[in-house]
């Protein structure tokens, strides 16, 4: 009788820890998630918050003040915003050359956003990059055209 009130007793403490072992683990993965919902929220409010911004499509304006300043016949018609957490994002820009033929509404720009830095640039017909020589290329395109 004494044996099995001990492995009576031994069994509850396993099914006891075992439980407390589960509450343990649940615990620690819901403080885990609250502390990356609070990070990454603190993120998104201290870096540069484009889907915020492009909601009253402000980013949007701000893209088309610059390139018409910097590069006039570049024209950016388009800013669609993915949201990827902790401060990053990915951009999807429609852009197009005044120079040569257009197809709107296309994306064919698209950047990673990434605590505020621009990273990963893929423009593959160079519409929104720094090229080299731009200035003799609008020269000799404008000499054609005369």
């Amino acid at each position: 009788m004494v044996v099995s009130q001990a492995l009576f007793d031994y069994e509850i403490a396993c099914i006891r820890m075992n439980i407390y072992l589960t509450d343990f683990i649940i615990v620690i993965f819901g403080i885990i998630f609250v502390l990356f919902l609070i990070i990454s929220s603190g993120m998104d409010a201290v870096y540069l918050n484009a889907e915020k911004l492009q909601k009253d499509q402000t980013f949007l304006s701000v893209m088309r003040d610059y390139y018409d300043v910097t590069r006039p016949y570049i024209e950016i018609n388009d800013i669609q915003v993915e949201k990827k957490g902790f401060g990053r994002y990915t951009l999807w820009i429609s852009a197009t050359n005044n120079i040569k033929s257009r197809n709107i509404g296309i994306e064919n720009v698209w950047v990673d956003l990434e605590q505020g830095k621009y990273k990963n640039w893929r423009d593959s017909e160079m519409l929104l990059v720094e090229r080299l020589g731009e200035l003799c290329y609008l020269k000799n395109r404008m000499t054609e055209m005369r």
